[in-house]
This record gives structure tokens, C-alpha cells and sequence, in this order.
């Protein structure tokens, strides 16, 4: 789980770089990548993949797009804002992606997932759909 602070100084954008270089260094290739987190950059538009040419926000987007990763969560997870991320390079690994109540006193939406362990546990549609392709 990664969390970055919704400032937009000097700091904050030295903090985006390490984040990076933090989530770049683990991530591979071998495995499947799943990262969940706060990004709180609600001026990513995550429908279309686009966002303003801002250092922090343009960082993220530009490295979720280079890394491969998907956000799949597509709806706000604070006031109007998807501030919440699911990042994942494989997006039949994840189902069931859900808005549910927020814990305790947090102004955040809590986001639920499944996450696919075995063939047994996908849907019957990725099943078929995912052996086409073996």
C-alpha cells in the first residue's frame, strides 16, 4: 500500500520521484503487480488518461502508462475525486471491484477487490475468455 500526501511543493515532488523509484525497483516482469494506495491526484482523469502537465501529476500518469498498470477503480473515493487507486498489469487478476462504506471516521470510500488466486476463482466470462488465449 503507497500513500502520497496532497502537497504540490518541492518536497512533495521529490517524494513523487522516490515513490517511483521505490514502486519501479519491485515491480516485474516475473510476477503480477498489484498496488493500492492513496495517490491524491484527483486531476488524473482516469477514464481517459489524461491529466494536466503539472510535475506530480504528469510523473504518475506517465509511470503508471510506461510500467503497464491499470487504476481500476472508476469511481471517487472522496468527494468526486479518485483519490484511491487499485493498480494492477493484469487486469484479470482482480474482480468484484466495489464502493462500500468508509471506516471509522475516515472521508475516504473503503474499496473492496477480489483478487483471482487460482483458475477455480475466476468468473466463468475471464475463464473462457482467458483459456482463448492459452
Amino acid at each position: 500500500m503507497i500513500y502520497r500526501p496532497p502537497n504540490s511543493d518541492g518536497v512533495a515532488e521529490k517524494y513523487v520521484d522516490l515513490l517511483l523509484d521505490c514502486i519501479a525497483q519491485y515491480a516485474t516482469l516475473e510476477q503480477t503487480n498489484i498496488i493500492t494506495g492513496e495517490l491524491n491526484c484527483p486531476k488524473i482523469d482516469w477514464q481517459t488518461y489524461r491529466c494536466p502537465s503539472d510535475y506530480i501529476n504528469r510523473l504518475v500518469l506517465d509511470f503508471v502508462i510506461d510500467t503497464g498498470l491499470y487504476q481500476i477503480v472508476d469511481f471517487a473515493t472522496r468527494a468526486s475525486n479518485i483519490l484511491d487507486i487499485l493498480l494492477a498489469d493484469d487486469l484479470q487478476i482482480i474482480t468484484s471491484v466495489t464502493a462500500d462504506a468508509p471506516v471509522g471516521l475516515s472521508d475516504h470510500i473503503m474499496v473492496t477487490f477480489k483478487i483471482v488466486s487460482s483458475w477455480h476463482d475466476m468468473p466463468d466470462h475471464q475463464l473462457s475468455r482467458r483459456k482463448a488465449y492459452i
